[in-house]
């Protein structure tokens, strides 16, 4: 749940998946932590910031960064949006 620039409510919808390295990766499935990091990532974003490429890449490099600081996470490649949309 986030708000516009007018304060009018918005919601995000999103799927994603990670390119992410060897068999543990599959763990990340079902991790509650990583549903929080993006969750909280997108919090903390104007919903502006979200309809625009740039604005899509940074959240993407902000997860991949906030993932890799945690412990017995494998290697990630890179995030993908299998779904996003700005309802």
């Amino acid at each position: 749940d986030l708000q516009d620039e007018k304060g009018n409510p918005r919601v995000v919808l999103c799927g994603f998946a990670l390119d992410a390295e060897g068999r543990e990766a599959s763990l990340l499935d079902r991790d509650v932590d990583l549903r929080r990091i993006i969750y909280e990532s997108l919090r903390s974003r104007r919903v502006e910031s979200l309809m625009t490429s740039e604005g899509k890449n940074a959240l993407k490099k902000e997860i991949r960064e906030l993932l890799a600081k945690r412990e017995g996470v494998p290697p990630i490649r890179d995030v993908y949006f299998t779904k996003f949309v700005v309802l």
